[in-house]
């Protein structure tokens, strides 16, 4: 223990600690063996990593110090864990709580036991998955949010898809500058989804990245275009699908 610094200390249950030479550990060291491992980096350098458990093994020992001050980094599963079942004997979807990080956030993935591919990454807007990504082993992805972001892990083997291809009237409708847009996509696939205007000029590319089987809905912010109707088109593998919004300023 370093002098002038303060420490933290879990037990499950009341008696004396002995510090010095003569205290011993009781048990042994923590072992992140088989563990999934999601390393998140904001943009001012903080980073926290955490960990995806598929088996029975006991997670009360991955318990995390009490959260600290408002406004200072911090990343955590539910229960204050550094550590999370999901999948088979866990929870289907474990949010992280998150606060004081600074955007955009940057996301590693190390596969354990699990295998990479078995888990996504998502994002929410006020309650509403904006975003969805598989969470591999060949490269990072970078969530560009706000404070009203949250993200979450989802097992791909237990999220229940839609079962077509869907493309939803946006809302509202006329709009001024933004609206939602809404979409299924029942397989993994490329997405792009596109904005028109009268003459058939592509003017804006709301979404263009790779899904994971869900529901979605992105916000379409027209602040830099002209009132006026304008078309957006969603394709998916050989999905097409296109409706009219009214632009009212």
């Amino acid at each position: 223990l370093t002098p002038g610094k303060g420490y933290w200390v879990k037990t499950n249950a009341s008696g004396p600690i002995t510090i010095g030479p003569v205290a011993a550990p009781k048990a042994a060291p923590l072992t992140f063996a088989g563990f999934s491992e999601i390393d998140i980096t904001d943009a001012a350098g903080a980073k926290q990593k955490l960990y995806l458990s598929s088996d029975d093994r006991d997670l009360q020992v991955y318990g995390m110090p009490p959260v600290p001050p408002e406004g200072v980094f911090d990343m955590r599963f539910p229960g204050d864990r550094i550590a999370g079942r999901i999948g088979a004997g866990g929870a289907a979807e474990l949010p992280v709580r998150m606060q004081g990080v600074a955007w955009p956030l940057t996301v590693s993935f190390s596969p354990g036991a699990a295998g990479a591919g078995e888990y996504s990454l998502i994002e929410y807007i006020g309650g509403k998955v904006a975003a969805a990504h598989i969470l591999g082993a060949d490269g990072k992805i970078v969530i560009s949010g706000s404070d009203a972001h949250a993200i979450s892990v989802r097992t791909t083997a237990t999220h229940e898809a839609p079962s077509e291809f869907a493309l939803a009237q946006n809302y509202p409708n006329p709009f001024n500058p933004t609206t939602r847009i809404s979409f299924d996509v029942p397989v993994g696939t490329r997405v792009r989804l596109t904005v028109y205007n009268a003459l058939g000029q592509q003017v804006k590319t709301l979404v263009d990245r790779d899904y994971v089987p869900g529901r979605y809905s992105v916000e379409a912010d027209l602040s830099e275009l002209p009132s006026g109707v304008y078309l957006y088109k969603l394709q998916a593998g050989s999905f097409s699908d296109a409706k009219k919004m009214m632009l009212v300023k």
